[in-house]
């Protein structure tokens, strides 16, 4: 849905969007994801989120890597024939609460190491979000901070964390007993960047198949995103299975962005 989750994602993966839509979670959830980036990087996630009566607890990993490559250097531009490795690893702790039937605020406390080579370096950071059910038609709002920090110094050199601030809202423009359409809208304001705005729809078919399209403005990188799931799938004892595909277009020479989720509901 080109990215405009903040205030639809209602599983364990809302820790990556909002995460206080941890909160709409009914017992277990546990959900992996791969993702293949730019220029033959890979993110992989998994995430495993339970519930306490109003209360939701989760824990989540991230690990970001990318494709070694041949060191250069002054002396030999071509090549010294080393290879270099780089990478990050990600380790969260979430919360969130229901504190009445329309609101729900989460907090999520994350350790990330990210490795270049001999170096190494590591942060903690805190993202806040809140989520907002109207009562209005199906409209839903939601605020969010992401990637909140210290100041890291890598290499003698002070770098801000990626702070992010998002606006959401969600809504209807179809419903029926089988099929549904909805529209979502983020407004993005990243601290070392341009705002940004993420505009999906997701449209949903004998409340099984989804269909997801969606966009960013304003950002050289992201065009159109496209995507397919197939949600609510009941299996054995209980247990509820669901798939997501989806690929993102991009601005430039590189190659399409491909991601496959699986997840159960126990």
């Amino acid at each position: 849905m080109g990215g405009a989750a903040t205030s639809l994602v209602d599983d364990g993966n809302a820790v990556f969007w909002n995460v206080a839509g941890i909160t709409s979670i009914d017992r277990f959830h546990f959900s992996v994801s791969h993702n293949d980036w730019l220029v033959n990087s890979k993110i992989q996630t998994a995430v495993l989120a339970k519930r306490f009566k109003d209360n939701v607890f989760a824990v989540n990993l991230i690990s970001f890597r990318v494709e070694s490559f041949e060191e250069t250097t002054i002396q030999e531009p071509y090549g010294t024939g080393r290879m270099v490795n780089a990478g990050d690893d990600l380790f969260g702790l979430a919360y969130g609460r229901n504190f009445t039937d329309k609101l729900s605020l989460g907090i999520q406390l994350k350790y990330v190491n990210e490795i270049l080579d001999d170096y190494s370096f590591s942060n903690v950071m805190v993202d806040v979000g809140s989520l907002y059910k109207t009562g209005f038609r199906n409209l839903a709002l939601a605020f969010v901070f992401q990637h909140f920090g210290p100041d890291i110094s890598p290499v003698n050199k002070k770098f801000r964390s990626p702070l992010l601030f998002k606006i959401g809202a969600s809504d209807y423009l179809f419903k029926s007993n089988t099929s549904m359409l909805i529209l979502g809208l983020d407004l993005v304001h990243p601290i070392d960047g341009e705002e940004f705005i993420n505009v999906g729809l997701e449209g949903s078919v004998l409340n099984t198949l989804k269909l997801r399209i969606g966009n960013q403005y304003n950002r050289d990188l992201l065009n159109f995103s496209y995507g397919l799931g197939l949600n609510e799938i009941k299996m054995f004892g209980g247990t509820v299975f669901s798939m997501d595909y989806s690929f993102s277009t991009l601005n430039n020479i590189f190659s399409d962005i491909h991601r496959i989720t699986f997840g159960i509901k126990f």
